[in-house]
């Protein structure tokens, strides 16, 4: 079997923390807030009969999701809190530097791999330039990630699901009551 390892050296372009919005857990939503930037909020909605019988992508989805009655329907709602990094991130600073490094939100920990299940990671689809894929750490080995970035993406995916009932019901008390 032919080993697929990923290897990557950030290199600190910046390219990374500008023009996205970055998901947080409900507590770096709060952190976001005290430092004074602006926190996007994202609500889908889905129910059980658009998805084929047994499916992988409904079922971690369920997970994430809070559920809800809309008229006679019961139907599953995921509240996204993310930074506004549209223009660029806030705590970025001239050099590219992360200026919360220490207590930069999870997914950024995480980056470049992907927190779904359902996305494998591909240089190509990154925004990173080439030459940090030649070196570095590996951090993906025949579509596994390494011991500590495992941890990181389990850890992101539980703080998903835990914060579901209380990002919906924060978005309730909000009259944010409209889904996508």
């Amino acid at each position: 079997m032919e080993n697929t390892a990923i290897r990557f050296a950030c290199n600190s372009c910046g390219v990374c923390c500008k023009g996205r919005l970055i998901p947080l857990t409900l507590n770096e939503s709060r952190q976001w807030l005290q430092r004074g930037h602006d926190v996007a909020v994202i609500l889908e909605a889905f129910d059980e009969s658009l998805w084929p019988a047994d499916s992988e992508k409904f079922k971690h989805n369920a997970k994430r999701a809070s559920q809800i009655h809309s008229g006679n329907a019961k139907i599953n709602v995921i509240a996204i809190f993310a930074a506004n990094a549209l223009t660029q991130c806030p705590n970025l600073d001239d050099q590219n530097q992360c200026g919360i490094y220490e207590e930069r939100p999870l997914v950024c920990r995480i980056y470049p791999a992907e927190i779904s299940p359902f996305i494998t990671l591909d240089p190509a689809d990154k925004v990173c330039p080439p030459e940090v894929w030649e070196a570095g750490e590996i951090i993906v080995s025949d579509r596994e990630a390494n011991p500590s970035l495992q941890v990181k993406i389990a850890q992101s995916r539980d703080e998903d699901r835990l914060d579901a009932h209380a990002k919906v019901a924060i978005c309730e008390s909000m009259d944010m009551t409209v889904a996508a």
